[in-house]
């Protein structure tokens, strides 16, 4: 698997960000990410957990950025998207999770189920879309959860383990 970039929209406090990655080339396919504390290092490393598998290790499981979730009227909706790009084998992937969060009323905001959606690309350059109920397997198929930790890790983590 080679990751190509990855964009999040209203993704916890990232409201248009996006990164192109590293394309492998003369062994150059690693990418690190270095920031000071509290500028969403663990937060970005959440998202490519979150589109692929739907899950994060977030106490709070609301993803909608607090800017975002602010600035809503009643009866308004907003969705936090998180897309990756990446190759594995000659097929190239475009995964898409999105989540749409209304506010009510009361001033409260909830989100409603995710959408999962997976393009393909195969090397003729045809494209085609994965059935909702293949998509897991699908991931499962370029990077399964139980492999992902050792691909997707955050210093926090180093730390913990050293100690």
């Amino acid at each position: 698997m080679l990751l190509e970039s990855i964009t999040l929209e209203n993704f916890r406090q990232f409201r248009h960000e996006s990164i192109d990655f590293a394309q492998g080339e003369n062994g150059k396919n690693v990418t690190i990410i270095i920031g000071e504390n509290g500028t969403g290092k663990t937060t970005f490393a959440q998202a490519f957990f979150w589109c692929m598998y739907g899950e994060t290790e977030f106490s709070d499981k609301n993803m909608l950025n607090k800017l975002v979730a602010n600035e809503m009227k009643p009866g308004q909706e907003c969705k936090v998207q998180v897309t990756l790009k990446l190759r594995h084998g000659d097929v190239s992937y475009t995964l898409m999770r999105e989540q749409t969060y209304r506010k009510d009323y009361s001033n409260r905001v909830k989100g409603d189920n995710t959408v999962f959606d997976i393009a393909k690309k195969d090397p003729n350059g045809n494209t085609s879309y994965v059935k909702k109920s293949q998509c897991e397997s699908e991931v499962k198929g370029i990077l399964p959860k139980e492999l992902s930790r050792y691909f997707f890790f955050d210093g926090e983590r180093i730390e913990k383990m050293s100690k």
